[in-house]
């Protein structure tokens, strides 16, 4: 039997558990009736029967018997995937209580959110207790979001303040979809509760404030005061992964420039982490065991900071697999990496999969995987080969996301290749920069101002971010729908080196799910 597919078993692992995920979550939210459902868990468990008896007949063919293996691994994935998400919702305390006005004892957990236009904010919660009109009270482990009108909201409020009020607390359900449900991501991020304040919020004289967010808030502080609002907020962004300080507009511009991106924490920030961390320990001398423990428990608190944000666990993960790799004197396979980390994230926390920063991070990531190479080589033929590389990068990371952004922000950047290609390198020193001087000011804080360079320096991509989010012909508005992804991630991988079939075949298969795919984003 000829070979067609380069096989990598955490890949395959990988795709099944994400259709168990995906499956479940739909029935769960109401998007696949209970019939539906019975009839796919029927057909289910007969293609797994009739692979077990498959299995023992044909057991002494080798090819047949690799085949039915493969098969039954993947219904057996998908079973775990569909049985993660169970476990995730039959965790949620929220459905122990019912919905009412309570007296709301919390802990602020991120940095309060402003809108001015619209008159109100937004406090995120945890560790919450809610007391009842009739005295009894309830210890609610989930997190919670909270709307406050102007006239019951406190200015000086911060992350870990301990804060109580009166309010109106519903719980909301997975129901819906990702792309139009706001409570759908609300359940994805973590926050199963809702209210709005009925009463003055009282500030208790009390801060649970971790060593991590004491950091958080001394680096925020900083940036106010050396950067000013507008650029505080980038650097916050960029150095943490939290955009919830980031001006809306500045949000928008890079979102339609299609260099959102450089607000997540990523493999390029990552990147740099490590570099840095390996030259002190180079300049330290310490053994390749020594150094490969070290920069990984920095990495990891460095993961914690960022509060285990999607994008920043998969570079987390993709990078230690990689400086074990080289530890071990074995090859790196980022294909697999990337299916580890999908893995992992996906057994602790099944839900992050309709994150939108999971989707876009392994997107990318896979578009770069699997189109880099054959792109670069076909842009050496006649560009320079490092100019040939950066275009693969950059045309690679935006093919991979394509989807997505289609899907969620209903627009496709025309120009964010180009646009990759002008920021990125100036957005990584810009970013170098910052980390190095940022570390200084927070052992000598009187010297901050040494950080300001970074306000010029994203002030011109800030700039070039506005132009290309202003030219007409840049955002193109298109329609996301359902079995976009999967077709345009088929596609990336018939085109990639991990399928051995011949260019003509390569090029008839990808046109037509390119012209498949092209019907559904603009019919």
């Amino acid at each position: 039997m000829k070979k067609i597919l380069n096989f990598r078993p955490l890949v395959f692992f990988a795709v099944a558990l994400i259709s168990g995920v995906i499956v479940t979550v739909m029935f769960a939210s109401g998007e696949i009736s209970f019939n539906s459902f019975i009839c796919f868990v029927c057909i289910f468990a007969f293609i797994l029967l009739s692979c077990i008896l498959a299995f023992i007949i044909f057991k002494k063919d080798e090819d047949f018997k690799r085949l039915f293996k493969r098969i039954l691994c993947f219904c057996l994935a998908t079973v775990i995937g569909g049985g993660t998400v169970y476990l995730s919702l039959i965790n949620i305390s929220s459905h122990e209580i019912k919905s009412g006005e309570y007296l709301v004892y919390g802990r602020i957990a991120t940095s309060p959110v402003v809108y001015e236009d619209k008159s109100y904010s937004v406090i995120t919660i945890d560790e919450i207790t809610l007391v009842s009109s009739d005295g009894e009270s309830f210890l609610v482990k989930d997190k919670a979001k909270i709307y406050v009108y102007d006239e019951n909201y406190t200015e000086t409020l911060e992350i870990g303040n301990i804060i109580s009020f009166s309010a109106n607390m519903y719980f909301i359900k997975i129901a819906g979809s990702s792309a139009s449900s706001s409570n759908f991501n609300d359940y994805v991020d973590g926050i199963h509760l809702k209210g709005t304040a009925k009463s003055d919020i009282t500030l208790i004289p009390e801060s649970k404030l971790t060593v991590f967010e004491k950091l958080k808030l001394s680096s925020k502080d900083l940036f106010v005061s050396t950067l000013g609002d507008e650029y505080s907020g980038l650097a916050y962004g960029m150095v943490f992964g939290d955009k919830s300080l980031m001006q809306g507009y500045l949000q928008e511009d890079y979102r339609n420039a299609g260099i959102a991106h450089l607000l997540a924490v990523s493999g390029l920030h990552v990147g740099f982490f490590v570099t840095i961390i390996s030259l002190i320990l180079k300049l330290l001398k310490v053994g390749d065991k020594t150094n490969f423990i070290s920069i990984t428990v920095f990495l990891f608190l460095y993961v914690i900071i960022c509060n285990f944000t999607a994008s920043v666990v998969r570079a987390f993960i993709m990078t230690t697999c990689m400086l074990y790799a080289k530890l071990r004197n074995k090859k790196y396979d980022s294909l697999s990496a990337l299916a580890l980390a999908a893995i992992i994230i996906l057994f602790i926390s099944p839900m992050s999969l309709f994150d939108v920063g999971f989707q876009l991070s392994f997107c990318a990531v896979l578009g770069i995987i699997l189109l880099s190479k054959p792109l670069s080589n076909f842009f050496s033929k006649f560009l320079f080969r490092n100019f040939a590389e950066a275009l693969a990068l950059s045309l690679s990371a935006s093919i991979g996301i394509i989807p997505i952004t289609t899907s969620v922000f209903g627009t496709f950047s025309l120009l964010a290749v180009f646009t990759n290609m002008i920021v990125i390198p100036i957005a990584s020193i810009a970013y170098m920069y910052l980390f190095v001087t940022l570390v200084f000011s927070l052992l000598i804080p009187a010297i901050s101002i040494i950080m300001l360079p970074f306000k010029y320096i994203m002030s011109f991509v800030s700039a070039v971010a506005l132009v290309a989010a202003n030219i007409s012909i840049n955002s193109l508005p298109v329609s996301g729908r359902v079995g976009l992804t999967s077709l345009f991630i088929g596609g990336m991988v018939i085109s990639s080196d991990y399928i051995f079939i011949g260019f003509r075949k390569k090029c008839i298969s990808v046109l037509s799910l390119l012209c498949v795919c092209l019907l559904i984003m603009f019919v």
